[in-house]
């Protein structure tokens, strides 16, 4: 997983990653509690697309979805 240029904490328990696309575009991406094992992975451009979500996601697989999804979007 890359590196975010900034993080971002709203006062929630799922703080928010900023990461620079290949275009130059910044993808937001969060993790979103879910249960105690498993979270909602979502990514989006603001002002773009709607947010991309992959639901139900294994933490420990969170970051692998979230990489997926932003090279989605860098292609």
């Amino acid at each position: 997983m890359r590196g975010s240029v900034d993080r971002i904490d709203f006062g929630c328990a799922d703080p928010i990653g900023v990461f620079t696309l290949a275009d130059g575009r910044e993808a937001y991406v969060t993790w979103l509690h879910d249960t105690g094992q498993h979270c909602h992975v979502v990514v989006w451009i603001p002002g773009h697309e709607p947010p991309r979500v992959v639901e139900h996601v294994v933490r420990a697989n969170a970051a692998g979805e979230s990489e997926k999804i932003l090279r989605e979007l860098e292609s």
